[in-house]
């Protein structure tokens, strides 16, 4: 089979081609595992390699026989996407077959440094000199403020917020991944950061 981009690789997967589905696995396998070993250990999951191994084989089935590659709307920007999916899985594997606690994007915010595979603290996500969010919010409703923001963007503008505040991602290694401009990832972050002070003051917490 001759290289094929990832858009025409989606494509073939999409009609079941089972060499391109070969193709997939192989060039895809290590960032679902990575995406997924990294959610579990960024938010503290107690997990193992058989963990990991049958949240992979989760993943694949939902791609595969599920059809859930088909739900690709810009198949160039698959990197970012299966490391969204990947880490939703890990979560909800261990929400629906753990029993586990869901952890939530507050665990986040709290003393971590920019620029870093950590995620961004609170007060950089904000632009401000905040501290630890526990000493002014509960968890709880930090958690409730900073996810219901992420979750209301549309989907290519939530890939953008998610790599930089949850990821920790800089803007030009956004822009790169997602193919696109530096000032349009630039415009989104400040958007977002914009929405999640006005909802911060909105609840009566005004000093960030």
């Amino acid at each position: 089979m001759k290289e094929l981009s990832n858009r025409e690789l989606i494509a073939l997967c999409c009609q079941k081609d089972r060499s391109a589905w070969s193709l997939f696995v192989n060039r895809f396998s290590r960032v679902i595992l990575w995406a997924i070993r990294d959610r579990l250990k960024r938010w503290n999951y107690p997990f193992s390699e058989q963990d990991v191994e049958d949240i992979y084989q989760e993943i694949l089935i939902s791609f595969w026989k599920k059809g859930k590659l088909n739900r690709i709307k810009k198949k160039d920007r698959i990197v970012a996407w299966l490391i969204m999916v990947s880490g939703n899985a890990a979560v909800d594997y261990f929400r629906l077959k753990k029993d586990y606690p869901v952890r939530t994007a507050v665990s986040l915010f709290a003393g971590h440094n920019p620029g870093t595979a950590e995620g961004l603290g609170l007060g950089d996500v904000l632009g401000t000199s905040a501290g630890n969010p526990g000493e002014v919010l509960s968890h709880q409703e930090l958690s409730q403020i900073v996810d219901a923001v992420i979750a209301s963007l549309p989907p290519g503008q939530r890939s953008v917020v998610t790599l930089n505040f949850l990821y920790g991602r800089r803007q030009r290694e956004i822009a790169r991944t997602l193919n696109l401009s530096t000032n349009t990832v630039a415009t989104i972050i400040g958007r977002t950061r914009r929405r999640l002070k006005q909802e911060l003051a909105r609840k009566g917490y005004k000093n960030f």
